[in-house]
Protein backbone atom coordinates (compact mmCIF):
# COMPACT_ATOMS: atom_id res chain seq x y z
CA UNK A 1 0.00 0.00 0.00
CA UNK A 2 1.52 3.68 -0.85
CA UNK A 3 0.39 5.93 1.52
CA UNK A 4 0.01 9.55 1.24
CA UNK A 5 0.03 12.19 4.01
CA UNK A 6 0.44 16.12 4.16
CA UNK A 7 3.57 17.51 6.07
CA UNK A 8 0.98 18.53 9.08
CA UNK A 9 -0.36 15.00 9.66
CA UNK A 10 2.19 13.97 12.15
CA UNK A 11 1.65 17.00 14.43
CA UNK A 12 -1.79 16.16 15.60
CA UNK A 13 -2.08 15.64 19.24
CA UNK A 14 -6.04 15.26 20.60
CA UNK A 15 -6.42 17.95 23.04
CA UNK A 16 -9.21 16.44 24.77
CA UNK A 17 -10.66 17.94 27.88
CA UNK A 18 -9.08 21.44 26.95
CA UNK A 19 -10.65 21.77 23.11
CA UNK A 20 -12.57 24.72 23.05
CA UNK A 21 -14.83 22.91 20.64
CA UNK A 22 -15.28 19.41 21.87
CA UNK A 23 -16.21 16.51 18.56
CA UNK A 24 -18.07 14.82 21.71
CA UNK A 25 -20.72 17.63 21.19
CA UNK A 26 -22.92 18.07 18.01
CA UNK A 27 -22.56 14.92 16.78
CA UNK A 28 -24.25 11.72 17.11
CA UNK A 29 -21.73 8.85 17.04
CA UNK A 30 -22.00 5.75 14.87
CA UNK A 31 -21.00 2.26 16.28
CA UNK A 32 -19.29 0.24 14.05
CA UNK A 33 -19.74 -3.83 14.31
CA UNK A 34 -16.47 -4.56 16.10
CA UNK A 35 -17.07 -2.06 18.90
CA UNK A 36 -20.69 -3.15 19.17
CA UNK A 37 -19.46 -6.75 19.48
CA UNK A 38 -17.16 -5.62 22.34
CA UNK A 39 -19.72 -3.57 24.24
CA UNK A 40 -22.22 -6.71 24.12
CA UNK A 41 -19.80 -8.81 25.51
CA UNK A 42 -17.53 -6.76 28.00
CA UNK A 43 -18.00 -6.89 31.81
CA UNK A 44 -19.13 -4.43 34.66
CA UNK A 45 -21.96 -2.13 35.54
CA UNK A 46 -19.95 0.43 33.14
CA UNK A 47 -20.20 -2.12 30.02
CA UNK A 48 -23.85 -2.31 30.91
CA UNK A 49 -24.64 1.38 31.43
CA UNK A 50 -22.74 1.48 27.26
CA UNK A 51 -25.25 -1.47 25.80
CA UNK A 52 -28.36 0.76 27.48
CA UNK A 53 -27.20 3.56 25.51
CA UNK A 54 -27.05 2.58 22.23
CA UNK A 55 -29.78 3.22 19.65
CA UNK A 56 -30.60 0.80 16.29
CA UNK A 57 -32.23 1.88 13.46
CA UNK A 58 -33.02 1.21 9.70
CA UNK A 59 -31.44 2.93 7.01
CA UNK A 60 -31.12 3.05 3.33
CA UNK A 61 -28.30 1.18 3.51
CA UNK A 62 -29.14 -1.24 6.10
CA UNK A 63 -29.17 -1.26 10.02
CA UNK A 64 -26.97 1.44 12.07
CA UNK A 65 -26.20 1.51 15.56
CA UNK A 66 -24.95 4.66 17.62
CA UNK A 67 -25.09 6.62 20.43
CA UNK A 68 -27.95 9.63 20.39
CA UNK A 69 -27.14 12.86 21.32
CA UNK A 70 -27.84 13.86 25.40
CA UNK A 71 -30.73 16.78 25.75
CA UNK A 72 -27.64 19.49 25.82
CA UNK A 73 -26.66 18.03 22.59
CA UNK A 74 -23.41 16.17 24.52
CA UNK A 75 -22.16 12.59 24.04
CA UNK A 76 -23.74 11.08 26.70
CA UNK A 77 -20.70 9.50 27.67
CA UNK A 78 -18.84 13.02 27.53
CA UNK A 79 -18.03 13.75 31.37
CA UNK A 80 -18.56 17.13 33.11
CA UNK A 81 -14.37 17.80 32.70
CA UNK A 82 -14.51 17.18 28.97
CA UNK A 83 -13.24 13.86 29.21
CA UNK A 84 -14.84 10.72 27.71
CA UNK A 85 -16.10 8.22 30.34
CA UNK A 86 -15.65 5.20 28.07
CA UNK A 87 -11.97 6.11 27.50
CA UNK A 88 -11.40 6.56 31.12
CA UNK A 89 -13.72 3.54 32.16
CA UNK A 90 -12.16 1.04 29.61
CA UNK A 91 -9.44 2.63 27.95
CA UNK A 92 -8.87 3.72 24.45
CA UNK A 93 -8.88 0.54 22.45
CA UNK A 94 -12.69 0.60 23.19
CA UNK A 95 -13.50 3.46 21.35
CA UNK A 96 -15.84 2.66 17.95
CA UNK A 97 -13.73 3.38 14.91
CA UNK A 98 -15.26 7.22 14.10
CA UNK A 99 -13.92 8.05 17.76
CA UNK A 100 -10.70 6.82 17.72
CA UNK A 101 -10.13 7.84 14.14
CA UNK A 102 -11.41 11.29 14.18
CA UNK A 103 -9.75 13.48 13.17
CA UNK A 104 -7.86 11.56 10.35
CA UNK A 105 -9.28 10.09 7.41
CA UNK A 106 -8.62 7.42 5.20
CA UNK A 107 -9.38 7.07 1.27
CA UNK A 108 -8.48 3.79 -0.40
CA UNK A 109 -8.21 3.55 -4.24
CA UNK A 110 -6.90 0.50 -5.41
CA UNK A 111 -3.17 -0.02 -3.53
CA UNK A 112 -3.19 3.65 -2.89
CA UNK A 113 -3.97 5.15 0.19
CA UNK A 114 -4.79 8.79 1.00
CA UNK A 115 -4.36 10.05 4.47
CA UNK A 116 -5.45 13.41 6.16
CA UNK A 117 -6.53 15.53 8.66
CA UNK A 118 -9.93 17.25 8.95
CA UNK A 119 -10.32 20.90 9.53
CA UNK A 120 -13.61 20.07 11.61
CA UNK A 121 -11.20 19.47 14.40
CA UNK A 122 -9.94 22.81 16.31
CA UNK A 123 -6.58 21.87 16.98
CA UNK A 124 -5.71 20.54 13.78
CA UNK A 125 -7.16 23.73 12.38
CA UNK A 126 -4.86 25.66 14.51
CA UNK A 127 -1.62 23.24 13.85
CA UNK A 128 -2.77 24.27 9.70
CA UNK A 129 -2.67 27.70 10.29
CA UNK A 130 -0.05 27.76 12.31
CA UNK A 131 2.47 28.52 9.12
CA UNK A 132 1.72 30.27 5.69
CA UNK A 133 4.05 28.38 3.68
CA UNK A 134 3.38 25.43 1.03
CA UNK A 135 2.09 22.57 1.91
CA UNK A 136 4.37 19.35 1.73
CA UNK A 137 3.20 15.37 0.79
CA UNK A 138 5.25 12.28 1.52
CA UNK A 139 4.40 9.14 -0.25
CA UNK A 140 5.77 5.98 1.22
CA UNK A 141 5.17 2.45 0.93
CA UNK A 142 4.51 0.55 4.30
CA UNK A 143 5.71 -2.90 2.71
CA UNK A 144 9.37 -1.87 3.30
CA UNK A 145 12.30 -0.03 0.84
CA UNK A 146 11.75 -3.08 -1.41
CA UNK A 147 9.71 -0.55 -3.78
CA UNK A 148 12.44 2.23 -4.44
CA UNK A 149 12.64 1.65 -7.47
CA UNK A 150 8.92 1.93 -8.07
CA UNK A 151 9.45 5.57 -6.87
CA UNK A 152 12.40 6.23 -8.64
CA UNK A 153 14.87 5.35 -6.62
CA UNK A 154 17.18 3.67 -8.65
CA UNK A 155 18.17 7.32 -10.22
CA UNK A 156 16.10 7.26 -13.42
CA UNK A 157 13.40 9.58 -14.79
CA UNK A 158 11.05 6.75 -15.45
CA UNK A 159 9.14 6.26 -12.61
CA UNK A 160 10.12 9.49 -10.57
CA UNK A 161 7.57 11.01 -9.08
CA UNK A 162 4.74 8.89 -10.68
CA UNK A 163 2.62 6.90 -8.09
CA UNK A 164 1.33 4.80 -10.81
CA UNK A 165 4.27 3.85 -13.15
CA UNK A 166 2.82 1.31 -15.93
CA UNK A 167 6.26 -0.32 -15.60
CA UNK A 168 6.61 -4.16 -15.71
CA UNK A 169 5.39 -4.87 -12.05
CA UNK A 170 9.13 -6.01 -10.61
CA UNK A 171 8.36 -3.39 -8.16
CA UNK A 172 5.91 -5.59 -6.52
CA UNK A 173 2.60 -5.06 -9.03
CA UNK A 174 1.65 -2.36 -7.03
CA UNK A 175 -1.24 -1.39 -9.41
CA UNK A 176 -1.99 -4.92 -10.46
CA UNK A 177 -5.23 -5.21 -13.24
CA UNK A 178 -5.46 -8.95 -12.24
CA UNK A 179 -9.02 -9.75 -10.86
CA UNK A 180 -7.94 -11.06 -8.04
CA UNK A 181 -8.74 -14.89 -9.19
CA UNK A 182 -5.23 -16.25 -8.23
CA UNK A 183 -4.88 -16.92 -12.01
CA UNK A 184 -2.82 -14.35 -12.74
CA UNK A 185 1.33 -13.22 -12.51
CA UNK A 186 0.45 -11.88 -8.95
CA UNK A 187 -1.01 -15.29 -7.53
CA UNK A 188 -3.82 -13.32 -6.49
CA UNK A 189 -2.29 -11.29 -3.86
CA UNK A 190 -4.17 -8.38 -5.38
CA UNK A 191 -7.29 -9.16 -4.39
CA UNK A 192 -9.67 -6.71 -5.66
CA UNK A 193 -7.10 -4.40 -7.22
CA UNK A 194 -7.92 -1.75 -9.72
CA UNK A 195 -8.77 -3.36 -13.51
CA UNK A 196 -6.15 -1.23 -16.19
CA UNK A 197 -8.58 1.50 -16.72
CA UNK A 198 -9.50 2.11 -13.17
CA UNK A 199 -5.85 2.38 -12.78
CA UNK A 200 -5.26 5.22 -15.51
CA UNK A 201 -8.20 6.96 -14.66
CA UNK A 202 -6.95 7.13 -10.74
CA UNK A 203 -3.83 8.01 -12.33
CA UNK A 204 -4.68 11.40 -14.23
CA UNK A 205 -6.82 12.60 -11.76
CA UNK A 206 -4.61 12.11 -9.41
CA UNK A 207 -1.33 13.27 -11.62
CA UNK A 208 -3.56 16.58 -12.60
CA UNK A 209 -4.09 17.30 -8.75
CA UNK A 210 -0.77 17.06 -8.13
CA UNK A 211 0.41 19.38 -10.85
CA UNK A 212 -2.52 21.75 -9.33
CA UNK A 213 -1.12 21.60 -6.34
CA UNK A 214 2.41 22.45 -7.77
CA UNK A 215 0.77 25.22 -9.59
CA UNK A 216 -0.73 26.89 -6.76
CA UNK A 217 1.64 26.43 -4.17
CA UNK A 218 4.97 28.52 -7.06
CA UNK A 219 2.87 31.35 -6.84
CA UNK A 220 1.20 33.77 -3.96
CA UNK A 221 -2.86 33.10 -3.98
CA UNK A 222 -4.92 35.24 -6.01
CA UNK A 223 -7.69 37.13 -4.27
CA UNK A 224 -9.57 37.03 -7.87
CA UNK A 225 -10.00 33.39 -6.96
CA UNK A 226 -11.96 34.60 -3.32
CA UNK A 227 -13.31 38.32 -3.72
CA UNK A 228 -14.09 38.96 -7.44
CA UNK A 229 -14.14 42.59 -7.61
CA UNK A 230 -13.75 44.01 -11.12
CA UNK A 231 -16.99 42.95 -13.52
CA UNK A 232 -14.63 41.56 -16.19
CA UNK A 233 -13.87 38.57 -13.09
CA UNK A 234 -17.41 37.66 -12.44
CA UNK A 235 -18.33 35.80 -15.07
CA UNK A 236 -15.59 33.51 -15.08
CA UNK A 237 -15.76 33.99 -11.25
CA UNK A 238 -19.49 32.59 -11.28
CA UNK A 239 -18.64 29.36 -14.00
CA UNK A 240 -15.69 28.84 -11.34
CA UNK A 241 -18.66 28.37 -8.81
CA UNK A 242 -20.95 26.42 -11.26
CA UNK A 243 -23.38 29.61 -10.81
CA UNK A 244 -24.85 30.95 -14.14
CA UNK A 245 -23.12 34.17 -15.03
CA UNK A 246 -24.89 37.45 -13.15
CA UNK A 247 -23.81 40.12 -11.33
CA UNK A 248 -21.21 39.60 -8.22
CA UNK A 249 -24.16 40.40 -5.86
CA UNK A 250 -26.35 37.59 -7.64
CA UNK A 251 -23.56 34.98 -7.87
CA UNK A 252 -22.50 35.55 -3.78
CA UNK A 253 -26.69 35.18 -3.32
CA UNK A 254 -26.54 31.99 -5.00
CA UNK A 255 -23.76 30.81 -2.76
CA UNK A 256 -25.66 31.84 0.05
CA UNK A 257 -28.37 29.53 -0.54
CA UNK A 258 -26.77 26.58 -1.27
CA UNK A 259 -25.27 27.59 1.94
CA UNK A 260 -28.67 27.77 3.45
CA UNK A 261 -29.84 24.69 2.32
CA UNK A 262 -27.10 22.95 4.39
CA UNK A 263 -28.30 21.34 7.74
CA UNK A 264 -26.76 23.30 10.09
CA UNK A 265 -24.62 21.60 12.66
CA UNK A 266 -23.50 23.64 14.83
CA UNK A 267 -24.97 26.45 17.35
CA UNK A 268 -24.85 29.92 15.67
CA UNK A 269 -24.17 28.76 12.08
CA UNK A 270 -27.76 29.90 10.66
CA UNK A 271 -27.14 33.32 12.55
CA UNK A 272 -23.90 33.36 10.78
CA UNK A 273 -25.63 32.94 7.37
CA UNK A 274 -28.21 35.72 8.31
CA UNK A 275 -25.19 38.06 9.24
CA UNK A 276 -23.67 36.72 5.79
CA UNK A 277 -26.94 38.42 3.84
CA UNK A 278 -26.90 41.21 5.51
CA UNK A 279 -23.48 41.98 3.76
CA UNK A 280 -24.26 40.78 1.00
CA UNK A 281 -27.11 42.37 -0.47
CA UNK A 282 -25.28 45.78 0.42
CA UNK A 283 -22.57 45.26 -2.55
CA UNK A 284 -20.99 48.58 -1.70
CA UNK A 285 -20.14 48.58 1.61
CA UNK A 286 -19.00 44.69 0.67
CA UNK A 287 -16.51 46.17 -2.20
CA UNK A 288 -15.37 48.98 0.58
CA UNK A 289 -14.97 46.15 3.46
CA UNK A 290 -13.15 43.52 0.87
CA UNK A 291 -10.70 46.31 -0.35
CA UNK A 292 -9.72 47.20 3.02
CA UNK A 293 -9.49 43.77 4.80
CA UNK A 294 -6.97 42.90 1.60
CA UNK A 295 -5.26 45.71 2.37
CA UNK A 296 -4.21 44.89 6.01
CA UNK A 297 -4.54 40.92 5.54
CA UNK A 298 -0.74 40.59 4.26
CA UNK A 299 1.49 38.17 3.36
CA UNK A 300 0.32 35.60 5.99
CA UNK A 301 -3.43 36.02 4.99
CA UNK A 302 -2.33 35.25 1.57
CA UNK A 303 -0.71 32.41 2.63
CA UNK A 304 -3.40 31.10 4.90
CA UNK A 305 -6.01 31.14 1.41
CA UNK A 306 -3.08 29.50 -0.77
CA UNK A 307 -3.33 26.74 2.06
CA UNK A 308 -7.11 26.08 2.49
CA UNK A 309 -7.25 26.58 -1.60
CA UNK A 310 -4.39 23.34 -1.63
CA UNK A 311 -6.44 21.70 1.20
CA UNK A 312 -9.51 21.40 -0.40
CA UNK A 313 -8.14 20.37 -3.87
CA UNK A 314 -5.94 17.95 -2.74
CA UNK A 315 -8.84 16.40 -0.15
CA UNK A 316 -11.39 16.05 -2.88
CA UNK A 317 -9.44 15.52 -6.38
CA UNK A 318 -9.54 11.32 -5.58
CA UNK A 319 -13.44 11.96 -5.20
CA UNK A 320 -13.66 12.24 -8.44
CA UNK A 321 -12.63 8.66 -9.06
CA UNK A 322 -15.21 7.29 -7.12
CA UNK A 323 -18.23 9.32 -8.40
CA UNK A 324 -17.11 10.08 -12.09
CA UNK A 325 -17.72 13.61 -12.52
CA UNK A 326 -15.63 16.82 -11.86
CA UNK A 327 -16.75 18.38 -8.57
CA UNK A 328 -13.34 19.48 -6.62
CA UNK A 329 -12.53 22.88 -8.27
CA UNK A 330 -16.31 24.16 -7.66
CA UNK A 331 -15.95 23.30 -4.27
CA UNK A 332 -13.04 24.27 -3.25
CA UNK A 333 -13.82 27.76 -4.83
CA UNK A 334 -17.28 27.31 -3.58
CA UNK A 335 -15.34 27.19 0.00
CA UNK A 336 -12.49 29.43 -0.51
CA UNK A 337 -15.77 32.30 -1.01
CA UNK A 338 -17.52 31.36 1.58
CA UNK A 339 -14.63 31.40 4.11
CA UNK A 340 -12.86 34.70 2.76
CA UNK A 341 -17.03 36.64 3.17
CA UNK A 342 -16.51 34.76 6.97
CA UNK A 343 -13.40 36.24 7.22
CA UNK A 344 -14.99 39.31 6.03
CA UNK A 345 -17.67 39.57 8.94
CA UNK A 346 -14.55 38.63 11.60
CA UNK A 347 -12.36 41.50 10.61
CA UNK A 348 -15.39 44.56 10.31
CA UNK A 349 -16.49 43.03 14.22
CA UNK A 350 -12.79 43.03 15.64
CA UNK A 351 -11.19 45.17 12.91
CA UNK A 352 -8.23 43.01 12.79
CA UNK A 353 -7.26 39.22 12.05
CA UNK A 354 -5.08 36.34 13.23
CA UNK A 355 -3.76 33.21 12.70
CA UNK A 356 -6.57 32.07 15.28
CA UNK A 357 -9.67 34.19 13.57
CA UNK A 358 -9.02 32.04 10.33
CA UNK A 359 -8.71 28.77 12.05
CA UNK A 360 -11.88 29.30 14.19
CA UNK A 361 -13.88 29.91 11.09
CA UNK A 362 -11.85 27.21 8.90
CA UNK A 363 -12.68 25.24 11.59
CA UNK A 364 -16.37 26.06 11.78
CA UNK A 365 -17.20 25.69 8.48
CA UNK A 366 -15.68 22.17 7.76
CA UNK A 367 -17.49 21.31 10.36
CA UNK A 368 -20.72 22.46 9.21
CA UNK A 369 -20.02 21.31 5.18
CA UNK A 370 -17.57 18.15 5.30
CA UNK A 371 -18.98 15.59 7.87
CA UNK A 372 -22.73 16.17 6.51
CA UNK A 373 -23.27 13.90 3.20
CA UNK A 374 -25.99 16.12 2.20
CA UNK A 375 -24.20 18.98 2.86
CA UNK A 376 -21.11 18.70 1.15
CA UNK A 377 -23.40 17.21 -1.77
CA UNK A 378 -24.58 20.80 -1.97
CA UNK A 379 -21.85 22.27 -1.96
CA UNK A 380 -20.43 19.90 -4.87
CA UNK A 381 -23.73 20.13 -7.12
CA UNK A 382 -23.43 21.11 -10.76
CA UNK A 383 -25.21 24.11 -9.61
CA UNK A 384 -26.32 26.65 -6.82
Amino acid sequence: MKIERPDYYSKFTCTADKCGDTCCRGWEVDIDDDANEYYQLAPGEFAKEVRASIREEETEDGHARFFPLTADGNCPFLDRTGLCRIILQMGEGALCTTCREYPRYYIEAGDYSQQDLSLSCPAVAEIFFAEDGPISYTLTEDEGPEDAEFFGGDGSDACAGNKFCACDGSAGNSFCACDGSGDSDCGGACDGALSGDEKQRLQTILAARDQKVKDIQSKPFAWELAAPRRRAAVGAFAAALGTDSGTAGEVDMALLSALQRCEPIGAGWSEQLSMLQQLIQDESHLDTLTGKFIACAGEKVQGWFRRLQVYFLWRYSIDEWFEERETAEVLCRRSLRAVFLLCLLRFETKGQFDAEDMADIAHSYSREIEHDEKNLEIMKGASC
